[in-house]
């Protein structure tokens, strides 16, 4: 058995099928299904049940798909070790919208000027899409926003900042507030997935209500654009808002029982060992990263 097969085994459970996990690998779906068959085959194990046209993992089958990713983890990190030689080694790091917003001009500028032999790959997308790239091996390690969702990942903080809930000075809200009240406001949020949606949707969880905002966006700026036009109540991270309380534009509601303060976090694969480089270029975006933090 080969890492490709190990490969093909993951992606079927990943994509929930042979055809989209051939789709996703670039293959034809045959090759994708001889993979799956030899597997079983070679081990005397069956890893799917075939309930309805559908691919089902067996209990057996999750069992072994913990050991599959860690196998596919341990070698991508051999062949980054392997190949740190080169003259341009490749490192690929994940970073949430927010902290990229605020923080990759300057990481990927000290880098650049440090170490300007390095292939350096960015990846910008929500928290849980990093995690599963970082699960899969796609990348080396990430930088996101609140609380790691997926087991297998080890999480470092290294900074830190806070949700605000604000609108345009005039709109008719007062100065500070509760939890309950917001949840029944015109909400402008981020989409789910967020790390920033996922942690207002816990709050309100905690305190037994639902929100149902007007407007959701994968685009902090399209919210904030929206609030400033009076649209409705914006609960963005303060870092990207800072300016715009300080010089009127926007001004802040106070939440009087809910913490709305979070952690900035380096995270990689539990099994992930950095090579001496990767180490150095996490080094930097932590420091650089923590600049970001309030004062």
């Amino acid at each position: 058995m080969t890492i490709r097969h190990m490969r093909i085994f993951a992606a079927v459970c990943e994509y929930k099928g042979a055809t989209n996990a051939a789709k996703a690998l670039h293959v034809v779906q045959p090759v994708v299904s001889n993979a799956i068959s030899e597997l079983e085959s070679y081990y005397g194990v069956r890893l799917f049940e075939r309930i309805n046209q559908r691919l089902v993992l067996t209990e057996k089958g999750k069992e072994l798909l913990v050991k599959a990713k860690d196998i596919i983890a341990r070698f991508d990190d051999f062949e980054q070790m392997a190949r740190e030689g080169s003259e341009r080694p490749t490192i690929r790091i994940g970073c949430s919208l927010t902290i990229a917003r605020c923080c990759l001009a300057k990481i990927t500028r000290t880098i650049g000027e440090k170490y300007p032999e390095i292939d350096l790959r960015i990846t910008v997308n929500k928290t849980y899409e990093i995690e599963n790239m970082l699960m899969k091996g796609d990348l080396d390690f990430g930088m996101i926003e609140d609380k790691i969702s997926t087991v297998g990942l080890r999480a470092t903080a290294f900074s830190s900042d806070r949700l605000a809930a604000v609108c345009v000075p005039d709109y008719d809200f007062p100065q500070s507030t509760d939890i309950v009240t917001l949840s029944k406001q015109r909400l402008l949020l981020r989409d789910r997935g967020s790390a920033s949606r996922d942690m207002i949707d816990r709050l309100f969880a905690a305190h037994k209500v639902n929100a149902d905002p007007i407007m959701v966006s994968a685009s902090n700026s399209a919210l904030v654009a929206a609030c400033e036009a009076g649209f409705g109540i914006a609960v963005q991270p303060e870092l990207l808002v800072r300016d715009r309380i300080a010089d009127g534009r926007l001004r802040e509601t106070a939440i009087t029982d809910a913490d709305l303060s979070r952690e900035f976090y380096i995270v990689m694969h539990k099994n992930k060992r950095l090579t001496e480089m990767q180490a150095k270029l996490l080094d930097i975006c932590a420091s650089c990263g923590s600049l970001a933090a309030p004062g």
